[in-house]
Parts: C-alpha cells; sequence; structure tokens
C-alpha cells in the first residue's frame, strides 16, 4: 500500500533532516580547508563546497567572521559563485572591509546574485553612503546592473558616487530615487507573474575567473 501524502511529506523532511546532518560536517570539514597556505588545496576545497550550492550558505558566512584573511577571501568566494539571496547582507557588509580583494569578490557576488540584492544595496547606500569606502564597490555592481537591464535606473545614482564633490549627500537622495523606479520595476514583473531567479536583471553574461557556473 503507498503512503498517503501526509507520510510521504515527513518522510521527505526526516530525509532532508538526516541530509543537512551529514552535509554539515562535510562542509565544515572543506571550509577549514580554505584557509590552508597551499592554493591548490584552496581551490579544491572551494570547489566541493559550491557543489554543496545553498546548503553550505550559513557555515561560509560564519567563516567570513571567524576564519584567516585567506580563508575568508576564499569564503567569499564561494558564496559569490553560489550566489544565493541570503548572503546578500553579508556581502553588502564586505563592500566595505578593508582587504581591497574582498571588497572587490563582494562585489562580483552582489553581481551574481542580480535582482535580489538590488533593494539591500541601495538601502544600505542611503544608509552608508556618508562613509565613502562602500562606494567603489557599489559603483561596480551598479555598472554591471546597468548593462543588464534596459530602463536607466541606475544612472544618476553611478555619477553622485563616482563625481559629486559631496557623495554623503548626493548619493542618499539618488539611491532613493533608484530604489523607488525599481520597487516599480519589480512590482511590474510580479504583476505580469514572470518569474526568475534574477527578477528585473538579465542573467549575467560574464563571470569572473573564480566562478565555476555554467
Amino acid at each position: 500500500m503507498s503512503k498517503s501524502t501526509p507520510e510521504k511529506a515527513k518522510d521527505e523532511t526526516s530525509n532532508e533532516t538526516l541530509a543537512t546532518a551529514v552535509r554539515g560536517p562535510q562542509i565544515r570539514l572543506l571550509i577549514e580547508r580554505l584557509s590552508s597556505p597551499r592554493a591548490a588545496e584552496r581551490e579544491e576545497a572551494r570547489g566541493e563546497i559550491v557543489e554543496f550550492g545553498a546548503p553550505a550558505v550559513p557555515e561560509l558566512l560564519t567563516a567570513l567572521e571567524t576564519a584567516n584573511d585567506r580563508g575568508r577571501l576564499e569564503a567569499c568566494k564561494a558564496l559569490a559563485e553560489i550566489a544565493h539571496p541570503s548572503a546578500t547582507p553579508a556581502l553588502i557588509k564586505f563592500l566595505e572591509d578593508e582587504h581591497q580583494d574582498l571588497r572587490w569578490v563582494a562585489a562580483e557576488g552582489l553581481l551574481n546574485i542580480g535582482g535580489w540584492a538590488v533593494t539591500p544595496l541601495l538601502l544600505a547606500l542611503i544608509d552608508r553612503a556618508w562613509a565613502h569606502t562602500i562606494l567603489d564597490g557599489a559603483v561596480h555592481v551598479l555598472r554591471g546592473w546597468s548593462r543588464r537591464i534596459p530602463d536607466p535606473v541606475f544612472e544618476r545614482l553611478i555619477s553622485a558616487a563616482m563625481h559629486s564633490p559631496e557623495p554623503g549627500v548626493s548619493v542618499p537622495t539618488a539611491a532613493e530615487s533608484a530604489l523607488a523606479k525599481w520597487r516599480e520595476i519589480w512590482n511590474e514583473e510580479a504583476a505580469s507573474h514572470r518569474t526568475s531567479i534574477v527578477p528585473g536583471i538579465a542573467p549575467r553574461g560574464d563571470r569572473p575567473w573564480y566562478d565555476r557556473r555554467l
């Protein structure tokens, strides 16, 4: 006799819980290898972590806070390759990191995440533009997104971030305007019942050198 739907759902949940319990230690061991002094070992470990996909994200977020500089950079690269929306707040935070390489990789990750990262980044610019550190990485992301949408949503904001003598004043205003335009696009996407992993933004045509995704 076949199982009823509730019983099947319960079994599937149990199987997923078991699979998660098995994956956790494997992912943590791989993340430890991200701090290895050997580049080949770090590369191999990162590739295996990326294959786990979204289940690896929580452990990678922890590594961003606890690992050494090598491990943090490799963890950020893995998050950029997985490109799961849940990593967005951490990647935005690391646009202000003291290490330039980490800031660059965080920006690449936001480019990969696409539409899900737009509103959080614009809100961060409204709140953090006065600190200026976030601006370089944010401009890189906004330029990349601009090439993938037909609407000139971010042009004024990019100009304010790059050329304004007082970006701490002009960027928040421009970001608020961009956010209003973006929300219109997002709502139109939802109203038309179109689905996309990056709503409002076409899939990325290029890839950073460390990104293995096809």
